[in-house]
């Protein structure tokens, strides 16, 4: 199983490095890169609240199942594929309020 604690203190509130900064950069770049790809796959998607809880369901489910099987980088990867499919999810809801969908 993999071990997803910390080794290390974390530092206090606020309180951020150049380290840090790079790697929430490069995390979110992987997000984003991740998100153009689901666009460039599946398009535009517009979905009910009810069929995105499924599709954010199931990536959360790929992120235990990475744990349950010790796969760090898989763990890593299916993170970032929830963070897009959350940012997807965000943009259907502007989408759809500002064509008065909703």
């Amino acid at each position: 199983m993999l071990n997803i604690k910390p080794p290390f203190k974390c530092g206090e509130p606020g309180e951020m490095n150049d380290a840090q900064e790079y790697t929430i950069e490069g995390i979110l770049e992987d997000v984003f890169e991740e998100r153009r790809a689901q666009l460039r796959k599946w398009g535009e998607q517009t979905h009910t609240p009810a069929e995105w809880y499924t599709i954010l369901g199931e990536e959360f489910g790929e992120i235990g199942h990475a744990i349950n099987e010790g796969d760090l980088p898989n763990y890593r990867e299916e993170l970032v594929q929830t963070a897009a499919v959350c940012i997807a999810m965000v943009e259907s809801i502007d989408r759809q309020s500002a064509r008065g969908w909703l």
